[in-house]
């Protein structure tokens, strides 16, 4: 991995300020794992924007991804 790409994923940004910021919020919190549930009968459906859509889905960011995929750099 590219020092700088490795940088970027290790550490925050100048004083690091956010990083830290972060970290103490998470220690703030509890995690609690969620069990498995009956989602034989699930329904899909999601609105957005007033709008009906039949199955749900998400946006996500991919493109800064590549930066950690080891085949592509």
């Amino acid at each position: 991995m590219p020092k700088v790409v490795f940088d970027y994923v290790d550490g925050g940004v100048e004083d690091e300020d956010a990083l830290a910021a972060n970290q103490m919020a998470f220690r703030r919190r509890v995690f609690v794992p969620r069990y498995p549930v009956n989602v034989e009968n699930r329904i899909h459906s999601t609105q957005l924007f007033g709008r009906q859509y039949e199955l749900s889905f998400a946006f996500r960011p991919r493109a800064s991804l590549r930066f950690f995929d080891r085949a592509r750099t």
